[in-house]
């Protein structure tokens, strides 16, 4: 039995909402790739939630963000906290294949 290291990006705007699946074979490949995505988050050119780290403070008043690191599972989370339509979140899971 193998096991592929699944990365879930799923957001949510007032506008559109999508949900994107990427697997890895290898675990620091998708933890690689994991760290990216959340830099990639914090760039005002590629998203919203570049917002809510200004000068790379994070602003807690109007954000809300939630995250683990572990050995097989990973989580990042951004959402704003008046207005649930607006959130980014990545998680990183080992999955088993038959």
């Amino acid at each position: 039995m193998d096991n592929v290291y699944m990365i879930k990006f799923m957001w949510s705007t007032d506008d559109d909402s999508d949900c994107e699946i990427e697997l890895y074979k290898s675990y620091d490949d998708a933890v690689k790739r994991f760290n990216e995505m959340t830099e990639n988050e914090k760039n005002p050119d590629m998203s919203w939630v570049s917002e809510a780290f200004n000068d790379g403070q994070f602003d807690d008043e109007t954000y809300e963000l939630n995250y683990y690191t572990g050995s097989e599972y990973m989580y990042w989370s951004v959402s704003m906290r008046d207005d649930g339509n607006f959130y980014s979140t990545i998680i990183l899971t080992k999955e088993r294949v038959k």
